[in-house]
């Protein structure tokens, strides 16, 4: 758009932070509906993205001595997973927070935007928050008032001192360019429905290929498959081995993976295959490195890391690696590795909802049950026992991966597992 500046804005210059509306009370204490109603109209907004943070709707007069706000952002500082710490949302409606802490428009700046343009100022703030790491989990919220040192850009329109403009500057007068907010906004829409509809053809096609390769196989296998039921313990043993030596504070973690980035950092994220960043080889990195691993982490996600990989030490949540005991196991999935996606899916279900912050399943409690064909002693076995020999049933295991169907077979679980 003709016209259009971009300024550097240091964030003191825009924002003042404040929790004047945060609530001491806890959520069992107060009375929280899913959906508004005249009483309860004011949102309740906790450290999470889902629902732009919104866990329900409470009445005011709960909220003690704090005040509600409206049109203004809140920020995490205290999530307990590395997705969440620093996540930057913007509330055009009436919501007081928890474990949030926000921080509002001075009244004088950016009064008048519509509700695109304060996205696109949130998307910013987060690229600033939440994808810098710079503001984790147990931050202390008294280092929040150094954030007037980051800087974001904005685009802007020069006026006359007679329009309704924001800032002056050297005799010169500017506004929020809106129009060209909407119009980035839009292209970055359009462009991320272009990838999605790239990516779903590719993986289709690739899935195809893929199915028809193993059903033919799971065909013939099918009728000699048993199912038996195996403790993790004897599967697995968990490992701490990829751990560096001193914490995320001491390394340059660069977003996207570069031949200076090369190595993969894994944290106790749910997303992207738990991977926040990438590192460059110094240090005891080319010694802790690591690649080929099932890794478990704090709230119980499994993940198959097919490339290299390590993860900082001190507090960025728990991921321990999954080492498969038996050789022969790990050498049947090294040579089709949808079967660790499979173990992957299935014990993310046996962990997740148990797991918690600080709490780790243990292995000789659970139990899951796997497809295996029975051999003789001259095969390459995997288990014995009274005198039968077993081995995974690798075309089946990729073919229930491929088809969605992981979790099917492991209902029947509750036919051999304890109630806890």
């Amino acid at each position: 758009m003709e016209g259009v500046i971009w300024k550097a804005f240091q964030l003191s210059e825009l924002f003042e932070f404040n929790n004047k509306n945060a609530t001491k009370k806890a959520q069992k204490d107060m009375l929280i509906l899913q959906q508004k109603s005249d009483l309860h109209k004011t949102a309740l907004v906790t450290a999470g993205g889902r629902n732009n943070g919104v866990v329900g709707y409470i009445n005011s007069n709960d909220l003690d001595k704090a005040i509600p706000s409206k049109n203004s952002y809140t920020i995490t500082f205290n999530s307990l997973t590395i997705d969440e710490a620093g996540m930057c949302l913007f509330h055009n409606y009436e919501y007081a927070t928890q474990t949030a802490r926000t921080f509002n428009f001075k009244s004088y700046k950016l009064r008048g935007i519509d509700l695109v343009a304060h996205k696109f100022i949130a998307n910013l703030l987060n690229k600033v928050f939440l994808k810098s790491h710079f503001y984790g989990y147990a931050y202390k919220i008294d280092k929040v008032y150094k954030f007037p040192r980051e800087i974001i850009l904005l685009p802007l329109l020069e006026v006359s001192n007679n329009d309704e403009y924001i800032w002056e500057d050297n005799g010169k007068f500017w506004t929020l360019a809106v129009d060209y907010i909407k119009e980035l906004m839009q292209k970055a829409k359009h462009r991320k429905e272009e990838k999605t509809i790239r990516l779903y053809e590719a993986e289709k096609a690739k899935y195809e290929a893929e199915k028809a390769k193993y059903e033919a196989e799971y065909l013939k296998e099918k009728p000699n498959v048993i199912w038996k039921t195996f403790k993790l313990g004897d599967l697995f043993q968990e490992s701490t081995e990829h751990y560096l030596e001193k914490s995320k504070k001491n390394y340059d973690i660069s977003e996207n993976m570069t031949k200076e980035f090369p190595i993969a950092v894994c944290a106790a994220s749910k997303n992207n295959n738990g991977i926040v960043g990438y590192i460059q080889e110094i240090d005891d990195v080319p010694h802790k490195k690591r690649k080929g691993f099932l890794t478990k982490g704090g709230f119980g996600h499994v993940f198959y890391q097919s490339d290299w990989f390590v993860k900082p030490g001190g507090s960025w949540g728990m991921l321990n690696i999954l080492k498969i005991k038996e050789e022969r196991l790990k050498n049947i999935l090294d040579l089709d590795i949808s079967g660790y996606y499979f173990f992957a899916k299935t014990l993310t279900k046996v962990f997740t909802g148990m797991a918690s912050w600080g709490y780790s399943v243990p292995l000789d409690r659970e139990i899951i049950i796997l497809p295996v064909l029975e051999v003789s002693d001259n095969d390459e076995y995997i288990w014995k026992e009274n005198g039968k020999f077993w081995t995974l049933a690798a075309n089946t295991v990729s073919y229930l991966y491929l088809q969605g169907q992981v979790n099917i077979q492991q209902r029947k679980i509750n036919t051999y597992t304890y109630s806890y």
